[in-house]
């Protein structure tokens, strides 16, 4: 059997363990975000501090990941970092209780407002970073074995698609661990108790994935190709284009505050926030995973500069619209829908869909673009590996900006706006590049119109 038709045998599984991934590493966060919120109380800036740290140790992780995917045999070192997740996390609630004592809890409890922020953000990110690293690791790897032909990376269509494919399937496995840690797992097993059935999850996708890894080196022999896990050196003849990891920046930066202005907004008209929460994450999780497979569908079909442009252009005008529209079905009226709680809570849900599914799944394309556009002379797992860790740094920033900046210094419709120009000027370049600047042109107008009204819709009702 030949090394591609060899791979693809193997793609179902892997796809799966991938998925599985996914779902283990949103219960994780959901589990540890509660249970620092035992320890610090359930506070926006306790949130804050976990989502930063959580996302921080995803960066390091992809960076080693891509540094690591091209020198040992990807499943391998899949499996060994879901190993080091699960024995990790089983060890954080012990740490936490640790941390309890007298004289930890006096160093985490300042009078300073700033030293104590400061020292409990050191603390979850050294507290969480081994496990979050662990994950982090696992994308780059994935995406190196997920790859038919190592030698032409990210820029053969096939290696792009199969990468964006396994992107999406992890983004929904994270969507289903949200929900099923939500309604089922802290009700049923308990916080505590739910990371360590995540930690289960993990060590049955880490065994999956040295089985079959065994299983590969005895249809292909023992004998390990140096091309196939050398040094990598040879496919690094070229960096990513600046421009590239720009627009991969902007992405991560905008996405995630986007999920935070959107939280806010929706807090305006429901009367649960809680249930708010979890409607927009659970939006944004799915929009994300349509985004990667619209991105895997269509970059078979056209050139990646244009489709990148059309994508962040197009999600900018679909954000104005969303605020438009959010505002004409709600009159920013607390929001009534139904005769029965279970109907409030479907005709609120599909009102997030509404309004946050179309233009979080247009923008939800970008970095998957972005991967097979910057990828020449890498391997798969070292540009995914980079960009995902610029993205993510940037989308921990971005959600801390519109936290603690965007929205107390200039509002709600204000930053919509703001954000939302950042992703037209982006997609006008893209496109002009492409050659097509009447369509570039003619989406500037229609963007700067729906602004104008964004702005004044909510002033007005």
């Amino acid at each position: 059997m030949t090394a591609p038709a060899h791979r693809i045998s193997l793609s179902v599984p892997s796809y799966l363990i991938f998925f599985l991934s996914g779902a283990a590493a949103l219960i994780y966060e959901i589990s540890w975000s509660r249970q620092i919120g035992l320890l610090f109380g359930h506070t926006v800036h306790a949130a804050a501090i976990v989502l930063a740290s959580y996302f921080a140790g995803l960066a390091v992780g992809y960076l080693v990941g891509a540094k690591w995917s091209s020198r040992l045999p990807p499943l391998l070192g899949y499996g060994i970092a879901e190993l080091m997740v699960a024995a990790w996390a089983c060890l954080i609630p012990v740490l936490l209780r640790w941390s309890e004592s007298p004289a930890i809890a006096a160093w985490l409890s300042s009078s300073s407002i700033g030293w104590q922020m400061a020292t409990r953000a050191l603390f979850c990110f050294l507290l969480f970073l081994p496990a979050t690293t662990a994950l982090g690791v696992t994308l780059p790897m994935m995406a190196e074995f997920v790859t038919l032909q190592r030698n032409r990376g990210m820029t053969d269509v096939t290696n792009a698609t199969r990468v964006s494919l396994a992107y999406a399937l992890n983004t929904a496995g994270a969507l289903v661990g949200v929900l099923f840690a939500t309604y089922f797992l802290l009700v049923v097993v308990g916080v505590r108790t739910s990371s360590y059935v995540a930690a289960g999850v993990s060590t049955i996708c880490a065994v999956a994935a040295f089985m079959l890894s065994l299983w590969k080196a005895d249809k292909r022999g023992r004998t390990v190709k140096s091309e196939e896990f050398g040094s990598g050196r040879s496919m690094l003849s070229s960096r990513p284009s600046f421009s590239w990891l720009v627009l991969v920046a902007l992405s991560g930066f905008g996405i995630l505050a986007f999920e935070v202005l959107y939280t806010r907004m929706f807090s305006l008209v429901f009367h649960n926030s809680t249930y708010t929460f979890g409607a927009v994450v659970t939006v944004f999780l799915a929009s994300l995973a349509a985004g990667a497979t619209l991105a895997a569908w269509l970059q078979r079909r056209y050139s990646i500069e244009g489709l990148a442009g059309w994508a962040a252009g197009s999600g900018a005008l679909a954000t104005m619209f969303s605020v438009l529209t959010f505002v004409a079905l709600t009159g920013l009226n607390y929001y009534s829908y139904g005769e029965s709680f279970s109907q409030y809570l479907g005709g609120a849900f599909l009102l997030v869909v509404l309004v946050v599914a179309p233009p979080i799944t247009l923008l939800g394309m970008v970095l998957p673009l972005a991967w097979k556009a910057a990828g020449r002379g890498y391997s798969a797992g070292i540009v995914v590996g980079r960009l995902t860790a610029v993205s993510t740094i940037c989308g921990a920033t971005g959600a801390l900006a519109a936290s603690f900046l965007l929205l107390p210094w200039i509002g709600l419709w204000q930053s919509f706006v703001l954000l939302s120009v950042f992703f037209c000027v982006a997609g006008f370049i893209l496109l002009v590049r492409n050659g097509r600047p009447i369509w570039a042109c003619t989406g500037a107008v229609v963007f700067s119109s729906l602004a104008l009204l964004a702005l004044r819709s909510p002033v007005e009702a």
